[in-house]
């Protein structure tokens, strides 16, 4: 609602003619963001929602070191009146991570109904990709074991060969913390998909995200356990062949197979820092080093 007052509010920049023939160019306009004035509504929840992203006017010690970002609280209150970015009500409803993080810190309950909702949303599309490929898989949802208590996201079986697929839906993190409780939470995938795999479940297994590949820290896990970390957009080369997916994954990621023999060094080199000479070296590090 706010988002769509926010656009009404917004003038349109008009491209020069003059302009526009000389780059060869149709007639282009471009909205002017402007700051958008209006009043709290009255009625609920979206009274609620709306005092959750008003900048408080006194801000609790705890609460400071939680907002990182402006669009986290992008209402500004003057007076009796309410204030903010046309461009940033815009991006509140199109990019949900935003209101996901404001539920992660003011309610939780709501952040956990909806993640339940996205991981839902994800199991239908694995679904669909696996049951419609040319080689359709039988699929089947949350299979639970015991002996000990494990649940698999998605099992899916064609003939002999058994897939596992282990779900996270994640949010774009803006501070250290996030980063790693967001790698964390890969990682636990990936053991997962391992340990399922060892147990008899499946042949082959992948941790899928609804776009994140990973970083360095998150491939070391999956390297040494085998589990490939992929995208939602991966889903048709994982249903055509499992095995074949395995190296198109990585290399998506920037993972490349590595070679056979000892890599070749690189020539030593020398480079002055202020009054400082840098002796650079590729040299295996001291054994006391990696303990």
């Amino acid at each position: 609602m706010l988002a769509d007052y926010a656009v009404s509010k917004e003038n349109t920049i008009h491209v020069d003619p003059d302009f526009l023939r000389q780059i060869g160019k149709p007639e282009i306009s471009v909205p002017q963001p402007i700051v958008v004035w209006f009043d709290r509504p009255s009625m609920e929840p979206d009274c609620h929602v709306f005092d959750d992203l008003v900048l408080p006017t006194v801000i609790d010690s705890q609460l400071k070191w939680k907002l990182v970002s402006l669009l986290e609280t992008p209402i500004v209150m003057v007076g009796d009146r309410y204030c903010a970015l046309s461009p940033d009500l815009k991006a509140l409803s199109t990019i949900d991570d935003y209101m996901l993080r404001l539920a992660v810190r003011v309610d939780e309950r709501q952040y956990s109904s909806a993640s339940v909702l996205r991981e839902e949303r994800m199991i239908r599309i694995c679904e669909r990709a696996l049951q419609r490929c040319p080689r359709p898989w039988t699929v089947r949802e949350r299979v639970r074991y015991t002996n000990p208590s494990q649940e698999a996201d998605i099992l899916a079986t064609r003939d002999a060969e058994r897939l596992v697929l282990e779900l996270k839906s994640t949010l774009r993190p803006e501070t250290p913390w996030e980063v790693h409780k967001r790698n964390e939470d890969i990682i636990s995938g990936v053991k997962q998909a391992r340990s399922l795999i060892d147990r008899g479940a499946a042949e082959h297994g992948f941790v899928v995200t609804d776009r994140y590949r990973g970083d360095y820290t998150c491939w070391a896990q999956a390297l040494i356990c085998g589990i490939p970390i992929a995208t939602l957009y991966d889903l048709e080369v994982i249903a055509n062949d499992p095995v074949a997916a395995i190296s198109e994954v990585k290399s998506r990621a920037g993972i490349m197979d590595s070679t056979t023999g000892s890599p070749e060094r690189l020539p030593d080199r020398e480079a002055d820092l202020l009054d400082w000479k840098l002796r650079l070296v590729d040299r295996d590090a001291p054994e006391e080093t990696r303990r």
